[in-house]
């Protein structure tokens, strides 16, 4: 068998900012606006093969890096009508870091899916996907997302707040080497999605490599020790909360208490695409406002608090 081609997956471009597509050169770069000839870029399982479980048979096919192909209907209806001009980029961010700030690389486009027979908001980031509606969505030409987060019967969301009055000099090195972390876990797309999908393993997505040490061991290349500092802890666990950009979803299944919030469009991380659960990650904690609790009320953790707080 001939040995199987390696392709470029560094999401950095000549001026360091970050790419949302596969590769920032190469044959992986491509776009909806340039989009591949052949569908075998989309199978992820030959040219991202360390996105699969090395328990997991790669000689299938992982298109979009998932064993079923029928579960990727509708990207290869996007990328059909993407060939036919037939879908519309509304947002586009490349992703860097500017000392303690950080933006993600993410595309946003509009189209027609044949089987919605309406138009709907599809995000791209480093080959995860998010299908939206787009009534849901009323704030994106604006650059800004809603999102909710169910918190089960808990009476009170936890998160954590950052405030320039309640942080000093040493809680500003740690922010900046928390974001140093998120540079590099976003630099190359197979590590990036390694770490999208690994925070909640479950059946849509046991076939794929999903371990979150990767993360925890770039925080410790980076000096993010965040087993021995407790605002780099609380900063990781802010990470690891999980969001939903489907009220259904964090009211009915994660509910019925949940929280209603915005961010930025350039602050999320796709993850877990194929659970439908339209999830979501959230970079940076000062950029989320929380618009509506419901059936519970909030509570900000400090950094200086000597306390951490669930997930």
């Amino acid at each position: 068998m001939a040995k199987r081609k390696k392709y470029s997956t560094t999401t950095l471009t000549k001026n360091n900012n970050i790419s949302p597509w596969l590769s920032a050169s190469g044959e992986l770069a491509y776009t909806p606006e340039n989009p591949p000839i052949k569908d075998y870029y989309f199978q992820y399982g030959w040219i991202l093969p360390d996105v699969i479980s090395n328990n997991t048979d790669k000689k299938r096919h992982f298109y979009f890096g998932h064993p079923i192909k029928t579960y990727s209907d509708f990207l290869f209806d996007f990328w059909n009508l993407a060939r036919k001009g037939d879908v519309k980029q509304v947002k586009l961010y490349y992703g860097h870091k500017k000392c303690s700030d950080f933006t993600v690389p993410i595309a946003i486009y509009q189209y027609s899916p044949r089987y919605k027979k309406k138009d709907m908001y599809l995000l791209i980031q480093h080959g995860s996907y998010q299908l939206i509606n787009m009534k849901d969505q009323p704030l994106i030409n604006k650059g800004l997302i809603i999102i909710y987060r169910g918190i089960g019967k808990s009476k009170e969301y936890k998160y954590l707040k950052v405030e320039s009055p309640l942080i000093n000099e040493k809680h500003y090195l740690l922010l900046e080497k928390y974001f140093a972390v998120q540079e590099k876990a976003f630099s190359d797309s197979m590590l990036s999605f390694i770490i999208a999908h690994a925070q909640t393993m479950r059946c849509e997505t046991s076939f794929l490599n999903g371990d979150f040490s990767t993360w925890d061991y770039i925080a410790h290349s980076m000096g993010l020790e965040w087993i021995k500092h407790e605002f780099a802890n609380q900063l990781r666990i802010s990470y690891l909360q999980s969001f939903t950009l489907n009220k259904i979803i964090a009211s009915m299944k994660f509910g019925p208490h949940y929280v209603k919030c915005i961010t930025p469009i350039s602050n999320i991380r796709l993850t877990t695409f194929f659970a439908g659960e339209n999830e979501v990650n959230l970079i940076d904690p000062r950029k989320i406002e929380i618009i509506k609790t419901i059936k519970c009320k909030e509570k900000a953790i400090y950094p200086c608090d000597k306390k951490s707080f669930d997930n």
